[in-house]
């Protein structure tokens, strides 16, 4: 799937089918800033597209030509399946994209077998499930977000006990 740039209003219904969370919406960018100038928020959505400019000219995309490891091909899928079952024997491997999600078309070769892979991620997809390195300082996030809120709480309230006083020293109101 390529995003067409100029015709996309990001309205992310891409990202809503793709079962590996892909495409991401980038703001600021897009045909709605020459149609409804004034709105924010929804941008175009972008995703790896294989260098389809360098695809139409038959080019390889630029991260195959320069891979120093080969990590990664492109072909027809019969030619790349066949790669791929290469690769998974010499490593004693497996491969996930023959007949998962109705059969992909990328595959992937893993020496851990991707159920094993699949264990420690949380089930919703992009987000591992790992403790997250500054998840102590929530608390002091939280606390400085909120300080400004408390201060004019503050603020009100010692303003409403001084007029208060203010009012009881007049005799204007019962203690």
């Amino acid at each position: 799937m390529v995003i067409e740039q100029n015709q996309c209003f990001g309205g992310a219904k891409c990202k809503d089918v793709c079962p590996w969370e892909i495409p991401q919406r980038q703001s600021g960018v897009g045909i709605y800033l020459h149609v409804l100038p004034g709105f924010m928020g929804n941008g175009v959505m972008y995703k790896c597209d294989l260098c389809n400019e360098r695809l139409k000219e038959g080019k390889l995309p630029r991260c195959i030509e320069v891979c120093p490891r080969k990590a990664m091909l492109i072909g027809p899928r019969r030619e790349i399946k066949k790669e791929a079952d290469e690769r998974a024997r010499a490593m004693n491997g497996f491969i996930y994209g023959k007949a998962q999600n109705g059969g992909t078309s990328t595959f992937y070769v893993s020496p851990v077998p991707f159920e094993q892979i699949n264990k420690t991620m949380r089930k919703k997809p992009g987000q591992p499930d790992v403790k997250r390195r500054m998840a102590s300082t929530d608390p002091l996030g939280k606390a400085v977000l909120a300080a400004p809120a408390l201060g004019i709480i503050t603020a009100g309230a010692l303003n409403w006990i001084s007029r208060r006083k203010e009012q009881m020293k007049k005799g204007g109101g019962t203690p």
